[in-house]
C-alpha cells in the first residue's frame, strides 16, 4: 500500500525565515524614512541621498526580486497610512524609484 503525502512548493522553515527577513527590512526601510537624515548631493544641493533606500536594495540582493518589491510595496502602504494628509504621489514616486 502506497501512502501519499502532501507536497507543499516551500519548506515551512524558509518561509518563516523569508517573512521575518522580509518584516527587519519594511521595519529598518520605514525607521530610515520617516527618521533618516536626508544627505544633500554635493553638486545639486536640491537633490537629496535619502537612506532608507537602502535596506529594500539589500534585500533585493540577498533574497531576491520578488523580496525586494514586496518591502518597497510594503514601505509604501505604510507610507500612505503614516502620512494620510499628504499627496500620495510622494510614495508612489519612491516605489518606483526602486
Amino acid at each position: 500500500m502506497k501512502t501519499y503525502q502532501k507536497r507543499t512548493s516551500m519548506n515551512t522553515k524558509t518561509t518563516t525565515k523569508s517573512l521575518a527577513l522580509i518584516i527587519i527590512f519594511v521595519a529598518l526601510a520605514i525607521a530610515l524614512n520617516v527618521y533618516g537624515p536626508k544627505i544633500p548631493y554635493p553638486f545639486a544641493p536640491y537633490l537629496f541621498f535619502q537612506l532608507w533606500e537602502i535596506p529594500i536594495i539589500v534585500a533585493f540582493l540577498l533574497i531576491g526580486p520578488k523580496t525586494g518589491i514586496t518591502v518597497s510595496a510594503l514601505n509604501t502602504l505604510v507610507l500612505f497610512a503614516v502620512f494620510p494628509g499628504e499627496l500620495p504621489s510622494g510614495p508612489l514616486y519612491n516605489f518606483a524609484a526602486v
